[in-house]
Formats: C-alpha cells, structure tokens, sequence
C-alpha cells in the first residue's frame, strides 16, 4: 500500500509540475464517499491545503444531510475551504427545457453534468485545475458518466481499483493525517445519490464488487487480469472449472462459491461483467489521463479495438 501510495503521488505531483506554477491549484468536487475524500487528501498533501478547494454540490433531497455534513467537515479538518453550491434549479432548469423527466436514467445525468459544469466553471474562474475522482474498476464497466464525472484534468486514481484506492486512504488517515480522515466516510458504502431515496446501486455497494480495506474483492481482481494481464472470458473459465481461479486471483479462500452458490450463477455475472466492460469503451478511449501504477492502465497505455 505504500508502494502504491508513493506512486500515485510522485506522478501526482510529475503532473502538476508541469503545469505553470500559478496553476498549481485544484477543485476536488468532494460528496461525502471515499473516492472523493482520498482525492482531496492526496491533494492536500502534494498541493497544501491553502491550494486545494472543495465544493459539495447537493441536489435538494436526493443528497443525504450525513453524506452533505461530512463533505463540509472532511474538508474543514484538513484545512480546505469548501463551497457549497446547490445544483436543483440548474437541474430543474435543464430538464425543462430538454423534456426530461424526472425519475428517469436521462435525469440522472443532468445531475452528473451540472455537478461537472459547476466545478468546471468555479475552476476556470480561480484559475484552478478540476480532478476526476474515477477510479479503475468504474472506468472498465462505465460507472461514470460522459462529460460529467469522467471528465477533468487529472485522474489521481484512474489506474488504482476502489481496494487500493480505500487502503490508500487509510494509510493516508494513519500515517499522514494523524485520523483526520472521518471514520464515517470510511465506513460508508458506495452510493450515487441521484434518487431521492438516496439509495446506491446495490452492485457498487457490494463490498466484494467495490473492494475492501482487508481483503482481495472479486471484481476488482476481475478487472485487473482484463486490464493488467488480458485474460478473456475463456481463461475465466477455464481456471472456474480447474478450480483455481480464487487463487490466480488472490482471493481467500471461499470468496466465489460465498457470492455465486451455482455455476450458472457465477457464469451469467461474467457475461454480465464483460458486456459492460466492452459496452464501456467509448468513454475509455476518452479516458482523463491519470497515474500510471500498474502493468496497465486506460487511455494511451492500453490500445483498445
């Protein structure tokens, strides 16, 4: 974890020295989640607080008041200024003219891209530079959205799966910021709040499909032999049928049978998984350049047909 905590931040860095010096400032769009709290962290400790932003963007009651509470003190006990810019009546406002719906996927979206259109906007007025909080594994099965989330200048975890980017975190809360990292971002499952249940899609609040602190999760390691290694759907299930695809994937023991009792179970996830991940292409090849800290990254390290 530290290996991979030091490479992310010496590329960090790399990137950000290669911008003009009074453009080494950044947004960090913060939600109250993990994804967007180790972002601001890293930041915070290459850049110094005094040079790092937050906005929480909440959208009327889709947002949690805990997960919109956080945010705020997340970056109040790092030392962050933090905006907090409400994104309802641009929504609202869009979906008006456009015709959509709200309830629908298309109203989702709105919500994604206004919350990108608001930190792209604050960032061009400061002067800043405005990061993607996308991390490997929402990359390779298009869990973000075109010219929304999937957009910024630099991606600090583009090439990090959501258990390195949590254990980085973590090692980041113990070693760096002596706790300051809340306990209750760490502890929270993945959600979109884009629904006014504020209800996260179960599969990403899975936490053998997002990745855990203790242990290996199974798509997570999924997608790094796709990615880092190129293993298709036959070597899958090949070594299913061998029995040794827990270890080629350094799962403990138990993991696979634990989520997917039957075969056919464990197969109609595979098809489900590589037809999202080839479904999702098209946002790769559009892929916010990031770190490179594995044998493979998206973008111009991994040439996609």
């Amino acid at each position: 974890v530290e290996q991979m905590f030091k490479a992310v931040v010496e590329a960090t860095r790399g990137f950000t020295k290669t911008l003009p010096a009074h453009l080494r400032k950044c947004i960090v769009a913060v939600s109250g989640g993990k994804d967007s709290s180790a972002t601001l962290a890293l930041m915070v400790h290459i850049l110094g607080a005094e040079n790092v932003l937050g906005v929480t963007m909440p959208m009327d009651d889709f947002t949690s008041a805990e997960t919109k509470g956080d945010a705020i003190e997340q970056c109040r006990l790092l030392g962050v200024e933090c905006l907090v810019v409400p994104i309802g009546d641009m929504v609202r406002a869009r979906s008006k003219a456009t015709g959509v719906k709200p309830g629908t996927a298309a109203y989702k979206t709105i919500q994604a891209m206004e919350r990108l259109g608001t930190h792209a906007a604050i960032a061009a007025d400061r002067g800043y530079f405005f990061t993607s909080n996308a991390n490997m594994l929402e990359s390779a099965f298009g869990y973000t959205t075109l010219n929304a989330d999937s957009r910024g200048v630099f991606a600090p975890w583009g090439n990090v799966l959501p258990q390195g980017v949590y254990r980085c975190l973590d090692y980041m809360n113990k070693c760096i910021f002596d706790g300051k990292i809340l306990q209750s971002i760490i502890d929270r499952a993945a959600m979109d709040e884009l629904e006014e249940e504020s209800v996260g899609n179960e599969n990403r609040s899975d936490p053998f499909f997002i990745g855990h602190i203790a242990y290996n999760g199974y798509h997570d390691q999924m997608v790094r032999a796709i990615v880092a290694f190129r293993r298709g759907k036959s070597w899958f299930v090949e070594k299913y049928l061998d029995g040794t695809l827990e270890q080629e994937l350094q799962l403990s023991e138990g993991t696979i049978i634990k989520h997917f009792p039957t075969g056919k179970l464990w197969l109609d996830d595979l098809n489900r998984c590589f037809k999202l991940y080839h479904a999702a292409l098209y946002k790769r090849v559009q892929s916010v350049p990031c770190p490179l800290v594995d044998k493979r990254s998206f973008g111009w390290d991994l040439r996609e047909p």
